[in-house]
């Protein structure tokens, strides 16, 4: 079928497109101190392993698959007392922790998680409180008024897709110390509404891990009252509360879950879209931009369909990890000359007073004159004397009128390339375009780099600033810094 072209194989697999998207159900059992991710298959419950859940996995307890083409594990970690959300390569079985459940409250112990469609991560605890979890730093706000039943770390766990019930499957061991017996039930709480639905018992007890296929399906593992190793072997389609028995997989699963590399849902396995630059991948994590945005993975502050980790270079000088323009438009930075460029990130070469404020804006509102003479500066730096010679710093940039006050001895002796009445050797060197201290022909090749192209002197140079290149200090970049460069760099 694919030699004769009725088929897509755009990865030459070996396998048609539309198979290599169709969802499919992946595991982790633990054997011994080992977590192992499992594919199985849905037709009988047969379980072929793809490897162990490293590095320094301590357990899984929960698979949840997001909407974006990623696959999260709750897991605990070695060395660590706290369990830990992290994103599961669902090929590999590497982890990669993000954030442990270590916020207050502490004494919150969750025993699962599940994504709902809008990509919001819910988290319930031993006692059936249900939570909002923020996925980048595992801070946990709770839901009041909800409960969706008393939960053990080996519950299962899983929002019905295109709606908002959460199910819980729940399981109770007891007994007398010389005969245990064993209750289970099925829990639905609406997480918009708080209702609550209780399914009458299931047939297999204990019941554990959950998942909902994305087309509402639902299947659970369980297992016949025996040894607490063969608890969850069984896999079974659940069907408006009755369980239908799938298969014995032979294989006791702690954590279940669906998954699918086609995070848009276009047909297209997402690393043929990736490879043929149909969807941009600019992070690099092999997930198109646009379900990192529309899952919430990646912010997208401005809108603009990029992920915002991808325009840092050059456009966040301030190292907050946020776009300059964001700051201004959220009012974290303010921006009182309107020149799209955050206050503190002018204050280097344009606060002569050191309040904070740029120099333009300390005169526009009134907090500064520029009076004595007007030169685009605060009258009270025209007064001081940064290079201790003597001479106010007025009078170093300017003799000033014959006969004047600055009409003496060594006075315009020192350089104010970027106009800002501070004499250049009382600031960083201007022309120290690679940041090392110096300024010297090491610098030519950057500031080329910075006037022609500003992104790629970022990535170059992730510790300097491309405006060090407006040498003139008009607010841009460009040929007629050449210059002034050359004049800074002779030492003019």
């Amino acid at each position: 079928m694919i030699l004769d072209g009725q088929f897509n194989d755009c990865n030459n697999n070996g396998m048609p497109d539309a198979c290599d998207v169709r969802p499919r159900l992946l595991a982790v059992s633990q054997s011994g101190d080992i977590d192992i991710l499992y594919l199985v298959d849905t037709s009988d419950a047969s379980a072929t392993p793809i490897g162990p859940l490293h590095p320094g996995v301590a357990g899984c307890s929960d698979l949840v698959w997001r909407k974006s083409g990623s696959l999260y594990g709750l897991v605990g970690l070695e060395g660590s007392d706290w369990l830990w959300l992290a994103e599961v390569d669902p090929e590999s079985g590497f982890v990669h922790p993000i954030c442990p459940f270590s916020q207050p409250p502490e004494e919150v112990e969750l025993c699962g998680i599940a994504f709902h469609d809008d990509g919001t991560l819910y988290g319930v605890d031993i006692y059936g409180a249900v939570y909002v979890v923020d996925p980048h730093s595992c801070a946990m706000t709770p839901i009041q008024g909800l409960y969706a039943g008393s939960c053990a770390i080996s519950d299962g766990l899983a929002i019905q897709p295109q709606t908002n019930w959460l199910y819980h499957a729940w399981h109770y061991i007891y007994g007398d110390g010389e005969h245990f017996y064993c209750q289970s039930g099925l829990w639905r709480v609406d997480l918009a509404t708080g209702q609550s639905n209780p399914c009458s018992e299931p047939d297999p007890c204990p019941v554990g891990p959950l998942a909902f296929h994305p087309s509402g399906v639902l299947v659970g593992y369980g297992g016949g009252w025996g040894e607490p190793a063969d608890y969850f072997e069984q896999l079974y389609r659940i069907d408006a509360c009755e369980w239908e028995l799938i298969g014995n997989g032979q294989v006791p699963m702690r954590a279940v879950s669906f998954w699918s590399p086609d995070c848009n849902g276009n047909g297209v396995p997402d690393e043929c879209e990736v490879a043929a630059g149909t969807s941009p991948d600019c992070n690099g994590n092999g997930i198109p931009d646009e379900c990192d945005v529309a899952a919430g993975t990646s912010p997208d502050c401005n809108g603009n369909g990029v992920p915002d980790e991808c325009e840092l270079a050059c456009n966040d000088c301030n190292d907050n990890g946020v776009p300059d323009e964001c700051d201004i438009a959220s009012g974290f930075s303010t921006d009182c000359n309107g020149d799209e460029i955050p206050d503190e990130c002018e204050l280097l070469w344009n606060d002569c007073n050191h309040n904070g404020v740029p120099d333009d804006c300390d005169i526009a509102n009134g907090t500064s004159e520029d009076i004595n003479p007007p030169n685009g500066c605060p009258d009270e730096c025209d007064w001081d004397d940064c290079n201790n010679n003597g001479l106010i710093d007025l009078c170093d940039l300017d003799c000033g009128a014959l006969g004047g006050q600055c009409d003496v001895p060594g006075c315009g002796e020192s350089a104010d390339l970027n106009h800002n009445c501070v004499p250049d050797e009382c600031e960083p060197c201007l022309c120290d375009l690679d940041c090392d201290g110096n300024c010297d022909g090491y610098d030519i090749q950057p500031f080329v780099l910075a006037l022609t192209n500003p992104q790629q002197y970022c990535t170059q140079y992730p510790d300097c600033d491309h405006r060090r290149a407006d040498i003139n200090c008009d607010g841009v970049a460009d040929g007629f810094d050449i210059q002034p460069f050359v004049e800074c760099l002779v030492g003019k």
